[in-house]
């Protein structure tokens, strides 16, 4: 078992995923012997592998119509183009959704051993767009029933 460590300071921007906070990075500074994704055991496990083109993560999010660009790179995470099925009132929340799932997703699997196919994480994905719904304003609840639509139709 990997041990998975960062903390967050309060001078650093972004989330721990965009200050370098993943294996390759680890395996640079030898605290651990090997950076290949525990998912796929295809490839480096940065956090664009992770999030983007991890076998897993592209098909995911090819299934909710976002299309990546071979470049794409979580510093980017807020220029994802948009698929016309989705407002685009609160979209940055919804792709921070996402990738937080997923991370989660890459945690359940290499700390406890967990699996999830491609329709149950979606339906993971929709129970927690109805949760984070009651973090949006009022007037724009009905954006969540979007991103619930959405899940369901990649499903």
């Amino acid at each position: 078992m990997r041990l998975w460590l960062f903390s967050l300071k309060s001078s650093e921007k972004g989330c721990p995923l965009t200050t370098g906070r993943n294996l390759s990075n680890l395996l640079t500074k030898k605290i651990v012997d090997d950076a290949t994704c525990e998912l796929c055991d295809g490839a480096p496990e940065t956090a664009e592998h992770l999030l983007f083109f991890c076998p897993f993560s592209a098909a995911f999010w090819q299934r909710l119509g976002v299309q990546l660009e071979p470049d794409t790179a979580v510093r980017d995470l807020h220029h994802l183009q948009k698929p016309g099925s989705l407002p685009p009132t609160h979209f940055d929340t919804f792709v921070l959704l996402c990738c937080w799932q997923l991370w989660k997703r890459r945690n359940g699997i290499v700390f406890r051993q967990e699996s999830m196919t491609l329709p149950q994480f979606l339906q993971s994905c929709k129970l927690e767009a109805r949760a984070w719904s009651c973090r949006l304003p009022k007037w724009d609840l009905g954006v969540s029933n979007i991103w619930c639509s959405a899940f369901s139709s990649a499903m």
